[in-house]
């Protein structure tokens, strides 16, 4: 048992040496990237100790074939998760993963380049990676860097000490094999640790904003308190309805705490959403214009039941001297600013936060940009403040962060014009408000909706 490591070499060794060397060589780098339990570095150094004048071509020929292999386990990923997690569950490497999934959530590209280069089982970056539909042109590129960093060393390492360094190889092949399994159960029980906190330990700052990057989706997600079916959508840049669709949550849309949400396209005919025995219920949210009650009105109540009373909707007012103000109709809704001010920061697609950053001064109301309903009123969404969302149609949602103070609830209707929130402060400290418009779930320029002119 001690041995199995060096019996693996030895058998790689003789891989090595055969005339086709440098096929097996891609075969077996590229098949590791998606499953294959051997590292090629130990094929990679008895063929540069055999012909050093090759041996950076051999390291280039090892990366392009790594990053090959990564691209089809990034496919498997991303197209037939639910197909190739079992296998992950049963080659024992399901908290690895989990913890690869948190990793990339929290460290993006930069995770990709570390993984690539260190002992971490690469397939389950590349899975991993697919999961959570990393952009591939940053994962192609954490690969290239990665993955090139260690076979160009492993090749540079031999190239200089020679038959020398291959027999220290050898002599260390079990210690080295092992504390590659130590270093590798570490890292996950640390990532694991991680991964079970409910919510990280964000920066605050004076709007209860906070710096930490929005995370990519994952592939399911454990609903938390204050969750509803709209932010969690709103949080990965999902359309609601998809998101509805894939766990077959009916109308009236009720999540409930640690619930396991898909975030991702189901493979195959699906049942409903995984609940778990013991759960709070989270806020419903409806599904068309007749609004739920406001939470304050769903109370429980020690008082003995009496037949259900359907409530009247809570709706919000526009002022009367709102009736001026300038309106574009797009999409058969009319739109207005929701503040008066500067836009300081333009909307910008590859950005964090892809919005307007209107500025303001201490004490400015933001209005509703356009009427409809409240879906989302609290703090859960990181990066966004004191966050408002504004459902105007099913495919046209308005959004409202940075604020001080949210002067709306959940169930409510508005009126365009509307005072929904008082503005409050950016992680610089100008007076500012975050607005956004997403279409199907997608962030697009605002000023496509908005008048030409605040």
């Amino acid at each position: 048992m001690g041995s199995i490591f060096s019996a693996m070499y030895d058998r790689v060794l003789l891989w090595a040496q055969h005339p086709k060397a440098q096929t097996y060589l891609i075969v077996v780098t590229t098949i590791e990237a998606i499953f294959f339990p051997i590292p090629p570095d130990v094929m990679l150094a008895p063929m540069v100790l055999a012909n050093r004048a090759k041996a950076w071509r051999l390291a280039l020929v090892t990366t392009l074939a790594s990053v090959l292999g990564g691209l089809v386990g990034y496919l498997l990923g991303f197209w037939a998760l639910e197909l190739v997690l079992p296998i992950i569950e049963r080659a024992g490497y399901a908290d690895a993963y989990a913890s690869a999934v948190d990793a990339f959530n929290r460290f993006g590209i930069w995770f990709v380049i570390l993984a690539g280069f260190s002992p971490i089982p690469f397939k389950l970056i590349t899975v991993a990676a697919g999961a959570l539909a990393m952009p591939w042109l940053g994962f192609v590129v954490g690969c290239v860097v990665g993955r090139g960093a260690r076979f160009y060393l492993v090749a540079g390492i031999i190239y200089a000490g020679g038959a020398r360094a291959a027999e220290h190889l050898r002599t260390w092949v079990d210690r080295i094999g092992w504390a590659v399994v130590v270093v590798a159960v570490i890292l996950a029980v640390v990532l694991l640790a991680g991964c079970r906190a409910t919510t990280p330990a964000p920066v605050e700052h004076r709007s209860g904003l906070t710096a930490a990057p929005v995370g990519i989706a994952p592939a399911t997600y454990a609903v938390r308190a204050n969750d509803t079916l709209y932010s969690i959508a709103f949080r990965f840049g999902l359309d609601w309805r998809d998101v509805a669709r894939w766990n077959d949550i009916e109308p009236p849309y009720t999540i409930q705490t640690g619930d396991s949400i898909r975030l991702r396209r189901p493979v195959g005919p699906r049942s409903a959403v995984r609940q778990r025995p013991t759960r709070t219920t989270t806020r419903a949210l409806p599904e068309t214009r007749a609004i739920s009650p406001p939470p304050t009105a769903r109370r429980e109540s020690s008082a003995p039941e009496t037949p259900a009373v359907k409530q009247p909707v809570a709706t919000v007012r526009a002022p009367r001297t709102s009736t001026d103000v300038s309106t574009r109709q797009v999409a058969g809704i009319d739109w207005r600013w929701p503040l008066n001010g500067p836009v300081a920061r333009p909307f910008n697609p590859g950005a964090s936060r892809q919005g307007l950053g209107i500025n303001g001064e201490r004490g400015d109301v933001i209005v509703a940009s356009a009427a409809g309903e409240v879906v989302y009123s609290g703090t859960a969404l990181i990066g966004y403040g004191e966050l408002l969302i504004i459902k105007h149609s099913d495919q046209l949602l308005s959004a409202y962060g940075y604020n001080s103070k949210r002067l709306v609830d959940e169930g409510m209707r508005v009126e365009a014009g509307a005072p929904i929130a008082e503005i409050g402060q950016n992680i610089d400290g100008d007076w500012q408000l975050h607005f956004e418009v997403r279409k199907d779930g997608t962030a697009v320029d605002p000023r496509a909706y908005l008048p030409p002119v605040n």
